[in-house]
């Protein structure tokens, strides 16, 4: 899941509540609000932990 908050680096600096992130997982990605998609870059089973993250930057 991503972050409880991502930042809206895009727009007026608002963060996006997790609720408006959309996963796929035929693809293994989530979608932002901003239609951009995070793929996932890293994975730890023992702490069942998983980061989403922009290509963009």
């Amino acid at each position: 899941m991503p972050v409880q908050r991502a930042t809206n680096n895009q727009g007026d600096g608002c963060y996006f509540d997790k609720s408006e992130f959309t996963y796929c997982g035929e693809g293994d990605y989530y979608e932002c609000p901003a239609s951009e998609h995070l793929p996932k870059k890293t994975q730890s089973n023992k702490q069942r932990h998983w980061l989403y993250t922009s290509e963009a930057g």
